[in-house]
């Protein structure tokens, strides 16, 4: 099985090819080193707002449209959301996207007809289901982003609020970590 082509690669004989390798610097291993142990102390928490009364919640319900309800990290996520709701009284509704458009646009829509408190669509493009989205805005049902962006990055059309990894830091971290770890050349593919 090849690899698709990287500019500056050589070939491995195969349908695809390698990518290059190098030789780490002393000084740049020892940097990585450094922001892994900074990545691996225990992170500080500070609330991103004003407390809020959760017991405000009881009795809402949240339908989460799923990307794909079949990707465990999309299971554990679900599971743990519907137990932190579940401890002040609002439910959830889970809604199987299976990677397809017309089932997140379905999920949406049936979240609509059966007057959810909020929508969660779950590693979902926005874009996507737009239309959805405006339906569930004239409905007063916030739609929220999950697993989808950048942190802080700006919000898309009809979406009140987002939660999302960093995934630039977290790339940042998984590379100093190869490096750090790393005990000769490196030979990395962008997958």
């Amino acid at each position: 099985c090849g690899r698709p082509p990287t500019s500056g690669s050589s070939s491995n004989g195969g349908s695809g090819s390698k990518g290059t390798s190098s030789g780490i610097t002393a000084k740049a291993r020892s940097q990585a080193q450094a922001a892994v142990k900074a990545a691996e102390a225990t992170p500080s928490f500070s609330a991103p707002g004003p407390s809020f009364d959760a017991s405000k919640a009881k009795g809402k319900t949240l339908w989460i449209i799923n990307i794909s309800s079949s990707i465990p990290l999309v299971q554990v996520s679900d599971a743990a959301t519907a137990k932190a709701l579940g401890m002040v009284g609002a439910k959830v509704m889970q809604y199987d996207g299976k990677g397809q458009v017309t089932n997140y646009v379905a999920g949406i829509n049936e979240a609509i007809s059966q007057h959810a408190s909020a929508i969660a669509l779950y590693a979902i493009n926005p874009a996507q289901v737009a239309g959805p989205i405006k339906q569930a805005e004239k409905a007063g049902i916030p739609v929220l982003a999950v697993q989808y962006g950048e942190p802080g990055a700006p919000l898309p059309d009809g979406i009140s609020a987002q939660a999302s990894y960093d995934y630039t830091k977290a790339g940042q971290e998984l590379a100093d970590y190869v490096v750090a770890n790393s005990k000769g050349p490196i030979e990395a593919d962008l997958m």
